[in-house]
This record gives C-alpha cells, structure tokens and sequence, in this order.
C-alpha cells in the first residue's frame, strides 16, 4: 500500500480536492513506516459504533484494539453525543452518480453508452439496480438545494470529528469496519461504517482484525484528520507486526497444475454398516459444497430416529468448549429410509472434515449413544493456503 500511494498521491488536475496538495510538502509513505509507530500514539474508540455492533466482531475489534495499547498507545473511549444526528443528510453518492457518470463516459474513446438514461433505455442494468438507478436518473442538475445543504453538512462533520480528535489529543478514532458480519452474495449488507470517512472527506483505512467464530473476516479501522494518510499508514504497519492476523480465505482451493481441483470422494468409518446399507458423500472444494446419498438398512428403518452430522470442536470459544461435538444438518429423519442433498460448510465444518473432525452419526430408538463413524477425505487437501 505505501509504495502504491508514494507513486499516485499529488495533485490531480481533475481533482479538484488535491488542490491542496499543490502547496503542501509530498508525502512519503515508505519512508516513513514505522513498527514502533504505535508507541506514544493516542486512539480513540468510538463507542457509538459499538451500541449495535455483533458481539463477535466487537470482541474481535476490541482485542485489536487491546494489541495497539500493549504495543505502546493510549487508548480512551470516545462519545459522540449527537453523532446520528451529525451523519444524517451528509450523503450526496445519489445526487452526482448521474453526472459523474455522464463526465467519465465523455472521456471513453467509443463508449457504448453515454449517459444513466441511455443505460436504462436499453436495459444494461442487472435487475437488483433498476430502482436504484431510475432514482438516480431523475437528477435534473448538479447544483441544487438539497446537495448544497448536504455538502454545508458534510463540512460540520469534518469539523467537528477534527475537533473532537484536537481537544483530546488523538492520532486517530477506532472502530469495526463493519458492524454486522458479512452476508451472502445478493444479500444486503448491513451495519456498514464507511460513511464516516465518505462523508467527511476525512482519510481512514481498515485493516484485519480477526475472524469470527464461523471463518469470517473482522477489520477494524482508524479515521485521520485531513492529510494524515501517512500517519495511518504509519500505524497500520505497526499493527500488523503485532501478530499475522489475516489468512487465504476458505473457500479458495489450490490449484491443481493449474486447474480448479476436482471434487473429492469422502470415505465413512465402517462402524455405522449395521444402521446404513449405502453411504456416499463427495467433497466439491471449489463450490465448498459436501454432497450424500445414504440408505438405512430396512432391519433399522423403524427403529431409526435420526442421522445427522457432526463436528467435533478442536478449539474452545465463547460459546462452544474444546471437544464438545455440534449437529451441523440433520441428513435423515424418523421412518425415513433413504435421503440425498448437498450442504455449502462454513470455514469451521470444512476445517473438520480435512483434518477428520467430521461425523455422521444414527441414533436409534433404544441405542444409549449414537453409532458414529468419522468422515475421511480419499485424497488429503493440501494443508496450507497460505503463501499461494
């Protein structure tokens, strides 16, 4: 990131917020980064976005936080009192999108389309935008009340964040980059906290914070004053020498002579053949999907109440103990003799099945504990991601 921005920052003449930057000496971004940076820095943490935040991820968030104060920063809590009411009306993304838009096309060498009400016309929208876009098509000029109200806005915000950070001394505010965790694709996505530096115009950036329980990504992120990207970038640096606090996402298999890996055969410990006549499970890594197709014996049908899958759990958490076990799905249910699907695992799940942690198990009517047999995969995944 430092050596990115040592080679873009300046002034940009077709931007006129780097004017400012036409006076003002030119950043160094490499050289000046620091793995001491955070001793002697004050954080803030801006409690009002963690009123409604995930309890995983304002744990995650806070134990960043708590790394930054053993590296050698002050921490304080930070109040807004009238900080919904400070964000409210400084969006204006909806009044300039169709002008921007009509700017940059104008710029395009033989661009098929020239404007918002072109795109629309002709129907090159995905369907989840069409609302969205119509709204923005009916714009009739840049210079309007409501935008001018909205930028007199966004300027208080700046100056108020800016004085809150002079009287009490802080390098920086801290708080989750996303409130709420991440969701599925076409989902909507809630809780998201980037409007502050949006609407400010004030320079911010996230960095990993952790995961939650179930493998998803946790960032936590510092909002500067105006011009203080280096001294972000200064200690974002020296928060990621506290400990590697990222990895290669789950879902992204390795490649296999340079091909997307093919599905893989799952085998099933032999002690459930008395309950079951047929198992078949296969692991697809690309999709994340593990797919089954089990029979009960007929001699068990009546008798049988569930099957189901089970992790056991190699790690303790808030909520689950080391080596307790956890129903994922229940496969099969009472008087049910033959049941196939397909199940997407979560980061945890697909951890235990390549390291054996994966079970099915049949519980039975008179059995005083399910019979069980591990899930094994034919062929062992590789055991890293990391580096690749």
């Amino acid at each position: 990131l430092a050596i990115a921005l040592d080679v873009t920052v300046g002034h940009d003449p077709a931007d006129s917020v780097t004017r400012d930057q036409l006076e003002a000496p030119r950043q160094q971004f490499v050289a000046s980064l620091d793995s001491g940076a955070m001793r002697g820095a004050r954080i803030g943490i801006l409690t009002n976005y963690f009123a409604d935040t995930d309890g995983e991820i304002a744990d995650s968030v806070k134990a960043a936080i708590a790394a930054m104060k053993a590296q050698g920063a002050t921490v304080i809590d930070v109040t807004v009192p009238d900080f919904d009411s400070l964000m409210a009306n400084t969006s204006v993304i909806n009044m300039e999108t169709k002008f921007d838009l009509a700017a940059y096309l104008a710029t395009v060498p033989n661009a098929p389309v020239r404007s918002m009400r072109e795109i629309l016309d002709r129907g090159l929208f995905d369907r989840t935008q069409e609302l969205r876009y119509r709204s923005l098509d009916t714009m009739r000029t840049l210079d309007s009340e409501p935008h001018r109200a909205a930028l007199a806005k966004q300027a208080v915000l700046r100056a108020r964040m800016e004085q809150l950070m002079d009287s009490l001394s802080l390098d920086a505010l801290a708080y989750p980059a996303v409130r709420q965790k991440p969701v599925l694709v076409g989902e909507v996505q809630t809780g998201s906290t980037c409007q502050l530096s949006a609407h400010s115009g004030l320079p911010a950036i996230a960095m990993p914070a952790g995961f939650t329980a179930d493998g998803l990504p946790v960032s936590v992120e510092l909002l500067g004053r105006r011009w203080t990207d280096v001294r972000l970038v200064q200690l974002a640096y020296a928060f990621e020498h506290t400990n590697p606090r990222r990895r290669a996402p789950f879902t992204t298999p390795v490649l296999v002579r340079g091909a997307a890996p093919a599905a893989i055969s799952v085998t099933v410990g032999s002690t459930i053949r008395s309950s079951l006549s047929a198992t078949r499970f296969r692991w697809d890594p690309v999709r994340n999907a593990l797919s089954w197709s089990v029979t009960v014996r007929e001699t068990r049908r009546r008798d049988t109440q569930a099957v189901v899958l089970r992790r056991l759990n190699a790690d303790s958490t808030r909520l689950v103990p080391a080596g307790s076990t956890r129903v994922i799905t229940r496969l099969l249910g009472p008087g049910m003799s033959r049941t196939s699907g397909t199940l997407a695992l979560n980061g945890f799940e697909r951890r235990a099945l390549e390291s054996g942690r994966l079970s099915i198990a049949v519980y039975g009517t008179h059995d005083l504990a399910p019979t069980e047999a591990t899930l094994q995969l034919a062929t062992a995944p590789r055991a890293s991601l990391a580096g690749h």
